[in-house]
């Protein structure tokens, strides 16, 4: 919610500028949008001008957690000067008000998936409702809550349902299986094989962009310039139908499998299931034994299945170089009526 009492428009300018950087830290943790949590309220002067000296005094407040409907306050600040000047305290000022935040209420990056019910794309949690149900999916949450509170766990809790986030469950068009989450600082995004913006492709993603440039005969953003501005983040992959998906969604830092048998295959084969049973002509991407196996229920004929050895530089040269899964991909998509994914 955001909250402009009497401000023209050049005052809100400086409001909502508030609000975006405030998004611009916090992402979606508490769902769609940021707005549902912070409620950021000019509220004196009533009719506020930009061009003028007056003072301008911002609140801050969030929801407590046990009572989402009455909100917590949390602090507020009153600045004047040059409009210059009412932007550099805006954003300093939002700082100590995120710092206030997370002192009042708890770490708010934790919340999104501390929450009772789980937030996730709704078509996803329509379908899925019954896994979220199950006595294993109440001991898995409880186990990663707890594994958030002890120490590092990637990815950031508002992406653990970032892939599902970014491709519902009717624009599905092709599934790609990872195993785990990258276990660096600052890699995982919630997305299998993706890093970061701005984060050096790990060998398995190179390798990934290596076969994706030869199998489409031209460059493509990120593959062989290491520069900051390349495509890491596979996002705009995602977007387009592309559902990348870990086996299991959290790893410990520096502890490759460290989340492995808690409940996460057991949610991501509930989610392969549903896909193979209520869509038709999905293309599943299968690289390496681990996804294979995890991939055998799918029913060929309703879906095509393509497989190759993993990306990765100790498998990679043994058939996963050469087997060209997206301009595959993209046919099979063609020929059954589907737009193909700009890679």
């Amino acid at each position: 919610m955001v909250g402009l009492r009497g401000v023209s428009t050049c005052g809100e300018l400086l409001v909502l500028s508030v609000v975006e950087a405030v998004e611009s830290m916090f992402g979606s943790m508490y769902g769609n949008s940021t707005r549902d949590i912070l409620a950021v309220c000019a509220v004196s002067p009533r009719s506020y001008d930009c061009s003028r000296t007056e003072s301008v005094e911002i609140k801050v407040s969030i929801p407590t957690p046990a009572m989402p409907s009455v909100p917590m306050y949390i602090s507020s600040v009153r600045i004047s000067g040059s409009m210059k000047e009412k932007y550099t305290c805006f954003y300093a000022c939002i700082q100590v008000f995120l710092a206030q935040c997370i002192c009042y209420a708890g770490d708010l990056t934790y919340y999104r998936f501390m929450a009772k019910e789980v937030k996730i794309d709704g078509e996803w949690k329509e379908k899925l409702s019954d896994e979220f149900k199950k006595t294993y999916f109440k001991e898995l949450t409880d186990f990663v809550r707890d594994e958030y509170k002890k120490t590092s766990i990637y990815p950031e809790p508002k992406n653990i349902f970032r892939a599902f986030d970014l491709c519902s469950f009717y624009d599905v068009k092709i599934v790609i299986l990872g195993q785990d989450p990258y276990h660096g600082e600052g890699q995982a995004n919630g997305l299998c094989f993706a890093v970061n913006s701005g984060v050096n492709p790990p060998p398995s993603l190179q390798n990934i962009f290596k076969e994706l440039e030869n199998d489409l005969g031209r460059q493509v953003n990120g593959s062989t310039k290491f520069t900051t501005g390349r495509d890491t983040d596979l996002s705009r992959l995602a977007k387009q139908g592309v559902l990348l998906l870990n086996a299991t969604l959290t790893v410990r830092a520096s502890s490759a499998g460290s989340h492995q048998g808690y409940g996460w295959e057991q949610f991501t084969d509930a989610v392969i299931k549903k896909l193979n049973e209520e869509r038709e002509n999905i293309v599943f991407i299968l690289w390496g034994n681990y996804a294979r196996n995890k991939g055998a229920h799918i029913d060929r004929n309703k879906h095509c299945v393509i497989e190759s050895a993993h990306p990765s530089p100790f498998s990679a040269a043994n058939g996963f170089f050469g087997s060209k899964p997206f301009s595959k991909a993209n046919k099979y998509l063609e020929e059954h009526g589907k737009t193909s994914v700009e890679w």
